[in-house]
């Protein structure tokens, strides 16, 4: 045998003894020398925690926690409100002049509105479908009755319309 091949294992017995040193080192130092630091630290935490709650009174703390829990449930509210002020615009925009309404039936699940109302003639009514189908969120219109009456033309429409439109 050579030299070489004798040493090998004492050499690999102090890299270990090594290692394991300066692991315990390590641990001795973290146990005795920062966890102190960090019982500190939450101490300090704490004793600020508690001046602080000592200046906010449980009155006002109280009404601070109603404030917030109605604010949050206004904000859950009105993420999923359907905005009325929508269909307004969209009737505004997309309504011929000689037309008014009588019955808005709206269905947010099916997307649906079915929309009754009477106009002047047969041609107004025409001009009306063209433009409710021109408007953006309208997927679809059809009409589903429409006679003469002594008012005029009475109408029944059905639209369906965008996800979007019913989202704010």
């Amino acid at each position: 045998m050579t030299t070489k091949e004798k040493g090998w294992s004492t050499r690999l017995l102090i890299v270990g003894f090594l290692i394991f040193g300066v692991t315990l080192l390590l641990y001795v130092g973290l146990l005795f020398g920062y966890r102190p630091i960090l019982a500190q630290e939450i101490n300090d935490k704490k004793a600020e925690l508690t001046t602080l709650s000592k200046k906010v009174n449980t009155a006002e703390q109280d009404a601070l926690l109603r404030f917030y829990s109605q604010f949050a449930n206004l904000k859950s509210i009105f993420k999923n409100h359907v905005f009325a002020s929508k269909l307004f615009q969209l009737f505004e925009t997309h309504t011929h002049e000689r037309t008014y309404y009588t019955s808005l039936n709206v269905d947010t699940k099916s997307r649906e509105l079915l929309l009754q109302g009477i106009t002047d003639s047969y041609e107004n009514l025409a001009e009306l479908g063209g433009l409710l189908e021109e408007a953006k969120d309208v997927h679809q219109v059809m009409l589903e009755n429409a006679e003469l009456t002594n008012k005029g033309v009475g109408f029944k429409i059905r639209m369906t319309l965008s996800q979007a439109f019913f989202t704010p």
